[in-house]
């Protein structure tokens, strides 16, 4: 899906649960590697975990800002998005 797709239908059940799971799986990769010592692909604080919600309002924000990012498929803008709220210093 596209994210002005997301958007489009953002209070749909199964499209949070879609954010979410792709946010979590972000999380998952970014554990993984850490413990084999590479960079992170962006440094959320450990002790804040997201909400679908917040997923959600992430994703908003940025395309907010970014515009033509709505006509892309949503698991890289959200990376993205998540590299501009928790960049890695």
């Amino acid at each position: 899906m596209t994210v002005r797709e997301i958007l489009q239908y953002r209070n749909d059940d199964l499209v949070i649960s879609h954010v979410s799971g792709v946010g979590l799986g972000f999380v998952a990769a970014n554990v993984l590697l850490q413990v084999r010592g590479s960079p992170l692909m962006y440094c959320q604080p450990t002790k804040l975990e997201l909400t679908a919600n917040q997923y959600m309002a992430i994703l908003e924000d940025y395309v907010r800002d970014n515009p033509k990012a709505a006509d892309n498929p949503m698991p890289p803008v959200l990376l993205v998005a998540l590299q501009r709220v928790f960049p890695c210093r």
